[in-house]
């Protein structure tokens, strides 16, 4: 027994051994370095805007997850003296995107019927990018709508607000996601009355009673499967007290004007915001030692690399870097954020689409972009990249496109320049 004892032992330590040769020996495999996410730029129609904040710029987890909050800054209402839902103004706005090598999560999760996002002035959003390939290039482009649907929210809000106001929930206290998702879900019940008014009948008095009720019927069918008894109480409440129902009927009826005119002017509006990712520079390879090898004769051409710093506030930056007529320049952003204004967003190398200066030294090219020189030639756009051949001799100087004001610049970035000397 002794002896069986001891050669079971040998075998467990066997086995832990060659477990742990095996461990040893497997590959290890590293979570993906992370490039970083920034806010490109927005573009505003009229009152209708959208303010983003970034939370987490940086992908720290494996996916490269940005974070960035979202928030409904439309000034509609303002002009009514009409407040909204929980206090807030304006209209709630139906997002739609457009991705290049990203997809995209949101929380609060509070979707449509048909997985529409709605970006709703009570309730921020927090958008996250992702990735789909950490080496590349990505955008995510939200843009924001008033549409039809849109609007049905925004009505349901109210009613949902005219009941909570009318009958005091008491001790029930309704998050903002619950009391979204609840006039989502139930918003689709006045989808008829909502396309008939748009084409211009106005419900009168008996009808705008109806679709109260209508709705209030849906809303506390949808608080039920939730689980929310507080909302469905009230609901419930209102709708067995008939002078309540008449006097919200009242206030929607009287409203309606508002909205439609509304509508009517801001319908195909949009206000865009794009999240764009840049990935982190590819890493060298290390190679094994090369043999001796001959000696190349004088003309093959040689490469070097030098990493420097750009600064938003300093006119043309002598980079020390001397090149030939012939040479192949190769210049490409790394890393880092910068503005032309300080009032306005920090963005990469590309600089803010849309906005242009006659006066900068590429007139034609994003203002906030990276532009570059050679000796006394002309100025050209770099942007996140460009491999262009000298056509005299002189240094690289590298600027930030934009006027020779550079008093309210920020911000700096990382460039790599490669020469190919010829």
């Amino acid at each position: 027994m002794h002896h069986f004892s001891r050669n079971i032992r040998w075998v467990l330590f066997l086995l832990l051994g060659l477990t742990w040769v095996a461990h040893a020996q497997s590959p290890v495999r590293a979570a993906p370095r992370c490039g970083f996410w920034s806010q490109y730029g927005t573009s505003a129609e009229k009152d209708l805007r959208i303010q983003v904040a970034t939370k987490i710029n940086r992908g720290t987890d494996s996916a490269c997850t940005g974070k960035f909050t979202f928030h409904n800054d439309t000034s509609v209402f303002d002009k009514t003296g009409f407040t909204g839902f929980l206090g807030s103004s304006g209209y709630t706005l139906e997002l739609q995107t457009e991705l290049n090598n990203a997809q995209i999560k949101w929380e609060p999760h509070v979707v449509g019927l048909n997985n529409e996002i709605y970006l709703i002035p009570s309730l921020d959003l927090d958008i996250l990018p992702i990735p789909l390939n950490v080496n590349a290039e990505g955008s995510a482009t939200l843009r924001g709508k008033m549409t039809s649907s849109a609007l049905r929210i925004d009505i349901a809000f109210f009613l949902l607000q005219s009941a909570l106001t009318a009958l005091p929930a008491g001790n029930c206290i309704a998050p903002p996601d619950i009391l979204a998702l609840v006039a989502i879900r139930a918003s689709g019940v006045l989808a008829t009355d909502i396309g008939l008014a748009l084409k211009g009948h106005i419900p009168d008095k008996h009808e705008a009673e109806q679709m109260v009720i209508d709705f209030y019927n849906k809303a506390q069918q949808v608080a039920q499967d939730l689980a929310n008894n507080c909302i469905a109480e009230v609901l419930k409440a209102v709708l067995g007290k008939p002078a309540v129902i008449v006097l919200i009927a009242a206030q929607f009826e009287g409203k309606f004007a508002v909205w439609f005119i509304d509508n009517w002017q801001y319908h195909n509006q949009s206000v865009d915001a794009t999240l764009a990712y840049v990935p982190p520079p590819k890493p060298s390879v290390p190679t094994d030692t090369p043999k001796p090898q001959p000696a190349p004769p004088p003309t093959t051409a040689s490469n070097t690399a030098t990493t420097v710093l750009v600064n938003a506030n300093q006119d043309w930056q002598n980079t020390a870097i001397p090149v030939t007529s012939g040479d192949r320049v190769d210049i490409t952003y790394i890393s880092g954020m910068w503005t032309f204004d300080r009032n306005i967003a920090k963005t990469d190398a590309r600089g803010k689409p849309g906005f242009t200066n006659a006066e900068a030294p590429v007139p034609n090219a994003n203002l906030g972009a990276l532009v570059a020189k050679i000796g006394s030639s002309s100025p050209f756009l770099v942007g996140l990249h460009v491999s262009t051949i000298a056509r005299e001799a002189g240094t690289i100087y590298l600027r930030i496109n934009d006027t020779a004001d550079i008093s309210d610049n920020e911000g700096s970035i990382q460039v790599e320049i490669k020469v190919q000397h010829s």
